[in-house]
């Protein structure tokens, strides 16, 4: 029998969503009009454009290849700037601003009653939780719930609770999921604690660690090669003045770099082995 799903929702991270989206509408609302400032001319004909596209939008319901769309309105827009004596790359820059600003409120007026969102989700099927990777912290700040992501039971070898944070080994890869509070925490493991109780071993995590320490070891070795490479070229090849011997330089870096992937690759699988 299925077991009862554990769902966990939280409104603060909708506020902060919110709040984080009005304030960057706000600052390109500002920019916007500063171009208005520099260039009347240019930002009236840019949200006029703008406006025209929004309008022919709602009345034609064909939709063209988005690549041809691109070409189309570049294509338009150089056109115009020709016709109205503008700067095509400032045309181009103020309209994307003016479409960026402008489909920003409009998604602000739509915004209906404040409700909290699902942040974590689990069931027989699947985890649902917020996640993110090494270079999504930026993009999570703006828009947090658009990392909400799935991943199945089935793929999931071992979890670990702690005070503060959760731990999931995915197939060999720590996901640590966002915005769970110690209570949530609590909740979870006594939902784990009942339905999968084998899931709940810190050995299981073992793999998992070891396989994230290999992965910051390769990026951090990866960045100090290149910095040494960085050096020597400075150094000794009068920095990148002596174009022959920086070539030569960069493409023993380069075999170096392919012997020591090689190397860690087969290390690697012997330890899967």
């Amino acid at each position: 029998m299925p077991n009862t799903p554990l769902k966990i929702e939280n409104i603060e991270i909708v506020k902060r969503t919110r709040q984080s989206n009005q304030v960057i509408t706000g600052l390109l609302s500002l920019l916007l009009l500063v171009a208005f400032v520099l260039d009347f001319r240019t930002a009236v004909l840019s949200v006029a454009s703008v406006g025209s596209v929004w309008v022919l939008g709602r009345l034609v319901s064909y939709r063209l290849p988005i690549y041809i769309a691109i070409v189309l309105g570049l294509g338009g827009m150089y056109l115009l700037s020709e016709l109205f004596d503008m700067t095509y790359p400032l045309y181009v820059f103020v309209s994307a601003l003016a479409a960026v600003v402008l489909s920003s409120i409009y998604a602000i007026t739509k915004e209906g009653k404040l409700e909290p969102a699902v942040i974590f989700y689990m069931d027989d099927r699947v985890i649902k939780c917020l996640s993110t990777g090494d270079n999504d912290y930026k993009a999570y700040t703006h828009n947090p719930l658009g990392f909400y992501k799935t991943f199945e039971m089935s793929r999931i070898q071992g979890i670990t609770i702690r005070r503060k944070f959760m731990e999931i080994n995915y197939q060999g890869t720590v996901i640590r999921p966002r915005e769970l509070k110690a209570e949530d925490l609590g909740r979870i493991e006594q939902h784990i604690q009942q339905h999968f109780p084998n899931l709940l071993n810190p050995l299981l995590m073992e793999e998992a660690y070891h396989e994230e320490k290999i992965s910051y070891n390769v990026k951090f070795g990866f960045l100090a090669f290149g910095l040494l490479i960085a050096v020597i070229i400075y150094f000794f090849a009068d920095n990148g003045r002596n174009t022959k011997l920086t070539y030569m330089i960069l493409a023993a870096g380069i075999v170096i770099l392919g012997i020591i992937m090689s190397i860690v690759s087969i290390a690697k699988r012997r330890h899967e082995k």
